[in-house]
Formats: C-alpha cells, sequence, structure tokens
C-alpha cells in the first residue's frame, strides 16, 4: 500500500536535485545576460558622450597654444605656463566640469527641480555637454552624504578647487593607480626632466616632438568602473577560498588594497566607512564595492563581503581642433 506513495517521494526527491542542478545554469546564464547587457549599453552611451563632447571642443574657438590639462592629476602645466584650457570659464559651462560627477540631492532641490525626472532636468538645465551625457550612467549613492547621485568610482576632493569629485581607481595585484573619468590622451614627453606626459591639444609641438606626436589635436578618453550587481569577482587560481589574497572569491577587504598618489586629489570616505555595512557594488573608501556571499562552513552559515565582478570600460574619440585665432 505504501509503494505508490514511496516512488512518488523518490521521485519529487530527484526532480528536486535536478531542479537545483538547473537552477545554477540558468543563473549564471540570467547573470552573464544582464552583466554584460548592461555593459555593452553602458559602453554605447559613454561612446556617444566622448565622441559628442570631443567634436564640440575641437570646434571651441580657444587659445591655440595651451593644452587641455583634462587627465593630469598632478595639475602640472609645464608647457603652456598661462593655465590648462580645462579651466576655461566657457570649458567648464558648456563642455565638461568635474564638480558635476557628484550631484546631492541639495543641489537639485535649490534649481527648483522635484519629482521623478528631477536628475534629468536639472542636467538639461544645469550641467555642461559632456556631463549631460553622462548622467545615464550616474549611480545613486545612499550611503555618502545622505544620498547623492554620482560617477562610479571613489569620492575625492579636488584640493585646488575644493570641489568634491570623482576618480577611477584601477586595481593591479591590490594596488590603486588612479585615473580621472575624463581625461586627454596624451603621450610621454623625453625632453621634460619631470617626464610628464603631454597632450596633442596645443596647436605648437614640444620641443623636440615624440614620434608621431600630432599637434591641434582634441583626444579624448572616458574611463568607466563598471562593476556588476550579479555576479561576483574570482582571482585566476582555482582553489575556492574567501580569504583576501587567496585564489577563489575575492574578499571586499579594503584593508589590503594599498592605494597609489592620486596628485592633488584627496579621498574623502575614510578606510571604515561602510567597508563592512550593507552590500552596495560601488561603496567602500576606493569605490570597490561589497556584495554578500554565503559559502558553506561546516560549523554554521555565515555572510562574508565579495567584490563584485568589475571591467574598466574606456572609449576614445579624436577630432582635428578648428583654430580660429
Amino acid at each position: 500500500m505504501n509503494q505508490p506513495h514511496r516512488r512518488h517521494a523518490r521521485e519529487s526527491g530527484a526532480a528536486l536535485i535536478e531542479f537545483a542542478m538547473v537552477s545554477l545554469a540558468l543563473y549564471l546564464i540570467l547573470a552573464a545576460i544582464l552583466t554584460f547587457g548592461s555593459a555593452v549599453w553602458i559602453g554605447q552611451n559613454l561612446q556617444q558622450a566622448v565622441d559628442t563632447g570631443a567634436q564640440e571642443l575641437a570646434r571651441l574657438p580657444l587659445p591655440p597654444n595651451r593644452d587641455l590639462g583634462w587627465g593630469d592629476l598632478e595639475r602640472n602645466d609645464v608647457f603652456s605656463g598661462s593655465g590648462f584650457v580645462a579651466d576655461a570659464p566657457r570649458v567648464t559651462s558648456e563642455i565638461y566640469d568635474e564638480q558635476f560627477l557628484v550631484i546631492t540631492q541639495e543641489d537639485i532641490a535649490d534649481a527648483g527641480f522635484d519629482g521623478p525626472t528631477a536628475l534629468f532636468d536639472y542636467a538639461d538645465a544645469k550641467l555642461p555637454l559632456i556631463n549631460r551625457l553622462l548622467v545615464p550612467v550616474m549611480i545613486f549613492d545612499r550611503q555618502h552624504a545622505g544620498g547623492v547621485w554620482r560617477y562610479p568610482g571613489a569620492v575625492v576632493q579636488n584640493s585646488v578647487t575644493e570641489q568634491e569629485t570623482v576618480l577611477v581607481p584601477v586595481v593591479v595585484n591590490n594596488s590603486v593607480t588612479w585615473v580621472a573619468p575624463v581625461e586627454e590622451i596624451r603621450v610621454d614627453h623625453d625632453s621634460n626632466p619631470a617626464t610628464v606626459p603631454v597632450g596633442p591639444f596645443s596647436v605648437i609641438p614640444p620641443a623636440p616632438a615624440p614620434p608621431g606626436f600630432v599637434p591641434g589635436v582634441v583626444a579624448l578618453r572616458i574611463n568607466y568602473p563598471f562593476q556588476s550587481a550579479a555576479m561576483s569577482s574570482f582571482t585566476p587560481d582555482t582553489e575556492s577560498s574567501f580569504e583576501p589574497n587567496v585564489g577563489g572569491v575575492r574578499s571586499a577587504n579594503d584593508a589590503t588594497v594599498a592605494a597609489g598618489a592620486s596628485g592633488v586629489y584627496a579621498l574623502q570616505v575614510d578606510s571604515n566607512s561602510y567597508s563592512d555595512g550593507e552590500p552596495n557594488i560601488h561603496g567602500g573608501r576606493y569605490g570597490l564595492g561589497r556584495q554578500i556571499a554565503l559559502p558553506f562552513d561546516r560549523d554554521s552559515i555565515r555572510t562574508v563581503g565579495v567584490r563584485p565582478y568589475r571591467r574598466i570600460l574606456s572609449v576614445q574619440a579624436i577630432y582635428r581642433r578648428e583654430v580660429f585665432n
């Protein structure tokens, strides 16, 4: 009398095991679709921003003999001696201003905008061109200053302008170097004792000019730290571990990260500010993010912080300048 019941129980158990095996594969497929679909969409927005920004900058009537300066973290104007074009009021008001990489709720409210489209209304009314085109790829960070819209990366302050902005961390072997979200594509200039890279914006080439150097060109790059909300980061080692600096899943531990020089920019988030708080794929001192994982533990179920899957997306645009004076 109990045989049908037992057979049904065995079949139910087998179906549960099959579902568990299939669900893992389905999750991985879904996570890959969401992650790389999002990356493609972000890349298209970035390409539009860099193309449009470079083209408009190339047409702007600016002095022919000055350097652009975007991406120079030291703010070291070694060639023109008259200040960067990036600091010119017309450039910051019409093309790009790094201060708008962080937009507070108060900024939007003070400008008189409210409602679900307030950010985009504010961008249309107040932001220069490149900043306006970058708004769709900004993130809302609830854990910084009570909630701000910002570009992904590390929140920093420019000690020259005293403005809060963002730098993009590039991590190699737990060591961070920094790049600006919007930077000029520059080349090394061997004749400069400080070996400061020089950009091609000025129509007057450095002496001697590096091989292949073409002056009078707008050469822009936009860097974006893409971080997945659906996939975690793994080290190349095949061993599974949640410990820092060991193969397997990467641990979200900012204490193990060594940050290189960031020029005139100072980090605004201290090492303990939400590295151990709620999950945030863009949070932490360096903006490297934290996700929650449940590893197998024989003694207890425990949660650990792991890094999200992360890649630096870089897009470029190059236009010949139209010099009017």
